[in-house]
């Protein structure tokens, strides 16, 4: 089993570390995986750890992956919604900030602005500055849709319900990392 562990950290180890002991205390290693799974029945254990290894590699995404992923994305959302200038796209598209600080959006949104500086020369700030035509809402899962559809009613209160309507605006629902347009 312990090479299983092994295995199981060498996949998420990267999970965060930039963020050790800002926001998280421990790195994600054998010890710490070895901590986890002693809080579950000795007989479960070993089910546990097939089924991480069995979901991990197709799941995990790394932060690089995630940053190569999404430097994509924008030119498939865009074309796909009809842009032929991604610059035009980029001017009437609001990307929402519904969460507080400390959530996962927040990071989210952080690394867009990087791929937006990197390969776009913009910022986020400097996007949805002409008739908005695009909410794009991002987080890390959208799991049951809860916390989407919450955020989402909010800023649809938030902008006029009838407006809203009116308006013809496009969400776009980011999950980490695949696309989906709502």
């Amino acid at each position: 089993m312990e090479e299983k562990i092994n295995k199981i950290a060498e996949i998420i180890g990267d999970y965060r570390v930039e963020d050790i002991g800002w926001l998280y205390k421990t790195k994600i290693d054998n010890e710490y995986i070895n901590k986890w799974l002693n809080q579950f029945e000795e007989t479960d254990r070993e089910f546990l750890i097939d089924e991480l290894l069995h979901l991990l590699p197709n799941s995990y995404l790394t932060k690089e992956n995630t940053l190569r992923i999404t430097s994509t994305e924008f030119d498939i959302i865009s074309k796909g919604l009809g842009y032929e200038d991604i610059n035009t796209f980029f001017d009437e598209t609001k990307f929402l900030d519904c969460q507080q600080p400390g959530k996962s959006q927040k990071v989210f949104l952080s690394l867009i602005d990087g791929v937006l500086q990197e390969k776009y020369g913009r910022s986020i700030e400097s996007c949805g500055t002409n008739n908005i035509k695009n909410w794009f809402y991002t987080d890390d899962v959208l799991a049951s849709g809860g916390t989407f559809r919450e955020e989402i009613l909010t800023e649809i209160e938030n902008y006029g319900t009838a407006e809203f309507i009116k308006s013809g605006i496009n969400i776009i629902g980011v999950t980490s990392p695949k696309s989906r347009t709502v």
